[in-house]
């Protein structure tokens, strides 16, 4: 009975892992961003449109000439259910010693608003700088 039940279970975290997909949130990437600067940069994703709101709790920092994928919490389909536009504020690192309040004031970051839309055509690529 105890195989049984063993195999049951196995049977089941199988089935249940092969029906996750991108669209899970956390540890899928959301969107990759490139970095085609010559210095470090910070990026944020925020969702609260058109408020510029964000924070460093989830950011995530990419090199010079480099990309990485950035993971979110919210899965492409719930974001822009709730949300029609995204927004990926890049910070340079040497701003990332002040106070946050004075990047938000001085507007030390440059701020995209992109439509799922957008991300599609681009395939889900942001880059930096503008281009």
């Amino acid at each position: 009975m105890k195989k049984i039940f063993f195999i049951f279970c196995i049977l089941f975290l199988v089935a249940t892992a092969s029906r996750c997909s991108m669209e899970e949130g956390w540890g899928n990437p959301f969107i990759t961003i490139v970095n085609r600067s010559d210095k470090s940069i910070e990026f944020i994703m925020g969702e609260h449109y058109p408020d510029t709101v964000f924070q460093f709790g989830h950011s995530i920092s990419v090199g010079p000439n480099d990309q990485r994928d950035y993971t979110y919490y919210l899965s492409r389909t719930k974001l822009f259910k709730k949300y029609p536009i995204m927004q990926v504020f890049a910070i340079d690192t040497e701003n990332t010693t002040l106070a946050i309040d004075t990047i938000r004031k001085y507007h030390l970051y440059e701020r995209y608003e992109l439509t799922k839309k957008q991300l599609e055509e681009n395939n889900w690529i942001v880059v930096y700088p503008k281009e």
